[in-house]
């Protein structure tokens, strides 16, 4: 028998080609996702370019935002508060005056009624100087006057309400920051427009949140879209590496294994031995049916012979 044996140490050349290719296979697919694995290229382009686009227009939306106008919702409250009350206090003053005019009318008129009495008696025969008809002139005269004051009085009751609700309107618009109504007008469009802005960023935020969401469930939490060419490196890098653990795989299938033990001619078996025949007296305490066995075996055996 000659025998090869190759040492313990020493590995097969296709065996190692296999292991170097499993292990540089697991060093480029560590930390990919299968899913990005199985992706083709333009699916995995189309969405990180989304989901770059989509953060684009979120920052830019942001940043269009801004900060948020100064206008108290207190302040704008009270200022509104002192202009309905300044308008009030207008109409108070204007239903004053209103008041002070038929004040004044009825006082001219009460006048008109006395001096036509006066005339009635200086024409019934009384002396101008009489009491009733000097008493009908002074009434004739106190009528305009008393009509008058008491027209003045509304109408100044009504001005300085009015001076005060405008006091206190001029006060709240100084609370408020504002110089007039029509400056917290365009305040207020300020925030509305603020508002506007913000609704539209956050909206922006939500819609570049599922890109970018759908982007991560691919290419994994943590991996930018913006590093799609070197995510697509990797991925055609662990292509590779799968083609060569492949190819190698192969070739260890295919080549075949080195021999261990190379035997040489093999000998001729021996032939056994033929048992010795047993001796009279041992056949004879034999039973007489297995003697009878045995010599009907080996005259079959020498008639196939023949």
């Amino acid at each position: 028998m000659v025998a090869l044996q190759q040492p313990l140490f020493e590995v097969p050349a296709e065996q190692s080609q296999v292991a170097a290719a499993r292990y540089e296979l697991e060093r480029v697919q560590a930390g990919l996702c299968r899913a990005l694995l199985a992706a083709p290229p333009e699916v995995v382009r189309a969405l990180a370019e989304r989901s770059v686009r989509a953060d684009a227009v979120a920052a830019r939306r942001r940043a269009l935002v801004g900060d948020r106008p100064v206008l108290d919702d207190a302040a704008e409250a009270a200022v509104m508060d002192a202009a309905a009350a300044c308008r009030e206090a207008c109409a108070a003053r204007t239903e004053a005056q209103s008041r002070g005019h038929v004040l004044l009318a009825k006082g001219n008129l009460f006048a008109l009624g006395c001096l036509c009495v006066a005339a009635m008696l200086l024409r019934s025969g009384l002396h101008p100087m009489a009491a009733p008809v000097v008493a009908a002139v002074l009434a004739a005269a106190a009528g305009p006057v008393t009509g008058s004051v008491l027209g003045v009085r509304e109408r100044t009751t009504g001005s300085a309400a009015v001076l005060s609700a405008r006091a206190r309107w001029a006060a709240a618009l100084e609370a408020a920051g504002v110089p007039t109504m029509g400056a917290l007008a365009a305040r207020r469009l300020e925030v509305a427009g603020w508002e506007r802005r913000r609704r539209e960023a956050e909206v922006a935020e939500e819609a570049a949140g599922r890109h970018r969401r759908a982007w991560q469930r691919l290419a994994g939490p943590g991996v930018s879209a913006q590093h799609v060419d070197a995510v697509l490196e990797r991925v055609a890098a662990v292509r590779r590496a799968q083609l060569g653990l492949l190819g190698a795989l192969l070739e260890a299938r295919l080549v075949p294994a080195p021999a261990i033990a190379l035997a040489a001619e093999p000998e001729p078996e021996p032939e056994p031995e033929p048992e010795p025949e047993p001796a009279a007296g041992a056949v004879a305490r034999r039973r007489p049916g297995e003697a009878l066995e045995r010599i009907r075996g080996r005259k079959l055996h020498l008639w196939l012979w023949r």
